[in-house]
């Protein structure tokens, strides 16, 4: 079974702890922080939407980090910005410049 079926079943254990609490006043949400690198599931957006596209919003979403989206697909940042619009839970912007 390849890693990327153990990771998409934790992701969805994860939605799925947090649904009875979503009915309380203590409600909980999941969030995927995406970071740059090579040895990062998520790296690239693709990853993260293809593992939480069938998940309830209300219960597992996007941290979406611009500057680490940039740094992996440069100027397409925006298109995967609009891609994870539905499941934002949290945006993160930091500044940085490219070093020559």
């Amino acid at each position: 079974m390849p890693k990327r079926w153990g990771l998409l079943r934790l992701i969805a254990n994860l939605a799925i702890l947090c649904w009875p609490a979503a009915s309380s006043s203590n409600e909980q949400q999941g969030g995927w922080q995406n970071h740059s690198g090579a040895d990062f599931v998520g790296a690239p957006i693709w990853d993260v939407w293809t593992m939480i596209r069938e998940l309830d919003p209300k219960h597992i979403g996007m941290c979406f980090y611009i500057s680490h989206s940039t740094l992996e697909g440069r100027l397409s940042w925006p298109v995967q910005a609009r891609l994870m619009e539905p499941f934002y839970v949290a945006v993160y912007l930091k500044d940085f410049y490219w070093k020559k």
